[in-house]
Formats: structure tokens, sequence, C-alpha cells
């Protein structure tokens, strides 16, 4: 009763305002969504009330393929709820033609100041579409200079599958999205996903009826209440508190790299030359994290 809310991912009120909150709770400040125009303002409004992040808006539900109409319709919701940015999907993870031949959509985005968002790959996206491309979700292992190209250009770029939700190894999860895409100078994380049962996958509660070699892609399994977490998303959590850290410390560093003198200065300098010489790869992720904890309690000293 009084759960009449449906959105695009067959959520109830209670379920989708809990999937928010466990999600806000795991250090996440934002999402991609899935929802149309008939779900839309309904859903932006619940994660008013929850307290994740709805600006800048990223949607799929409707995408840079769809109509001006329904483009400028989203972007007309979206500005009722004051938010300026609003990022559009493109064709996923598509490459060489199936990339370029978007481009006419993308400009008339553009056109209408939208921006232009999209899964893909190091070798194609910035040499075929980087000057039009808003935000690059970019799959694999994190690069730095690639960043840099995206960057160069006031764009961004996140890491996108690496890996996806289903494997069950919560270290891979805070390391890859944690200090290691920090490290790359990555702006965001897309593991994909939440919540994902494929056609051939049958019961999302079930681990084992998958046809294919791709398990159901759950950080959480769903409830009528409150969603039941996994290990991994535990493992992202601690990524996410670990890049708070790290970034707590870069702050602090840039504070008083210019002032510290004696003592202090030295601090200073150890504790960048610690932060510029991490190994994000295979170093011992709580060792890491108590040093970065130590330095920063000796500068706040």
């Amino acid at each position: 009763a009084g759960n009449k809310y449906i959105s695009s991912v067959l959520k109830t009120e209670t379920q989708y305002s809990a999937d928010l909150k466990n999600i806000r709770e795991h250090g996440i400040t934002n999402t991609i969504i899935y929802d149309d125009l008939a779900t839309l303002d309904k859903t932006i409004k619940l994660r008013e009330k929850t307290g994740i992040g709805y600006s800048p808006l990223y949607i799929i539900g409707v995408g840079a393929d769809s109509t001006g109409e329904r483009q400028q319709a989203v972007l007309d919701i979206a500005r009722k709820h004051n938010i300026r940015e609003v990022y559009f999907y493109g064709a996923d993870e598509a490459e060489g033609e199936l990339l370029t031949k978007q481009r006419k959509k993308w400009q008339e985005l553009h056109d209408l100041k939208a921006k232009i968002m999209v899964t893909g790959f190091l070798s194609s996206n910035y040499r075929l579409m980087g000057d039009i491309q808003d935000l690059f979700i970019c799959f694999g292992y994190p690069s730095n200079a690639e960043a840099g190209k995206w960057h160069s250009r006031n764009h961004k770029i996140w890491l996108y599958a690496y890996p996806f939700s289903g494997v069950l190894n919560p270290e891979l999860f805070r390391r890859n999205y944690g200090l290691l895409a920090w490290k790359n100078s990555y702006d965001g994380i897309c593991p994909f996903a939440y919540q994902q049962c494929g056609s051939d996958r049958g019961s999302i509660w079930n681990s084992f009826d998958f046809v294919k070699t791709v398990r159901d892609q759950n950080f959480a399994y769903p409830t009528l209440e409150t969603p039941i977490n996994t290990v991994p998303f535990e493992g992202l959590r601690e990524g996410i508190k670990d890049i708070k850290y790290a970034s707590t410390l870069q702050q602090l560093i840039a504070q008083y790299k210019k002032s510290a003198k004696g003592k202090a200065g030295k601090n200073v300098l150890a504790a960048e030359d610690f932060l510029r010489n991490l190994d994000v790869d295979t170093g011992d992720l709580n060792v890491i994290r108590n040093k970065i904890i130590d330095y920063i309690i000796k500068l706040k000293q």
C-alpha cells in the first residue's frame, strides 16, 4: 500500500529509496539512471529526498539517438529541478563507423546545450570523437595519458568495467575503483552494475543459473525493503574511502607546501613524495591507508 510508483527498473518507491540510500552509504554521490520521460520527474524527486546526487543528470532511458522532442523534454524536466548539466548516452561501446556516424546527433544535442557520454575504448574514442564527446566512460586498465587528453579539452573520463560487478573479489574493486583510478586522474567510476540480471541468467537471486559465462552483475540483491549487499560492494566502498584519504592529504600538501618550514616542511615534502610513488597496482592497501592517515595527522599538527 502506498507504493504505486514504478520506476523504469520496476521498483516500488520503498525499494528505490532504499537502493539510493544504500548507494549513498557506500560513498557514491551520483549514478547513471535508466528512467524515461514517464518516471524521470518522480525519480529526481526521490533522489532529492534520499540525498544522492542528481546534478549533473546522467540518463540512458532517453538516449543520444532519441528524437529532439524527447531530449528537449528531458532538459525541461531537468531545468525544473535546477539541473544545468544533462548527459545523454550514445551507442554503447561503438567503434569505427558505428561511432563516427553518431556525430550529427551529438552535435544536435550540443546545440540544445546538452552533453554526451558513452562507453568506449582507448583505441578509438578520443581519436574519432574526442572533440565532441564530453564524458568518456573508458573500458579497461586506466591510463593517465588518456586522462590528460580528455582533460586538455575540458572533458571528463571515468573508469569502466574493470571489472564488472559480477566478479567476487572485493580487493579488486577496492584497488581498481579506488587508488588506481585516482592515481591515473580519472574523474569517476562506472563498474556496471548495481543490479543487473540478463535474459540468459535466470533469477537475479540465483548466481548459478546463468547460461553463458557472465553471472548476475549485482553489488546488492533486491528485497521488498532493504537490499542485501555483497562483499565486492563493501570493497568498492573501501576504495572510495581510500580516495577520500588520499585526496585529503593531497589538499593539505597543496595548502602547506609554500608556507611550511623546518620539520613541518620536511613532512610536507615526504608526504608529497609518498603520494607520488604510491604502488597502486600491488601495494598493501591497508598499509597505504594507514600511512596516508599518519601523514594527514602530521600535517594537521
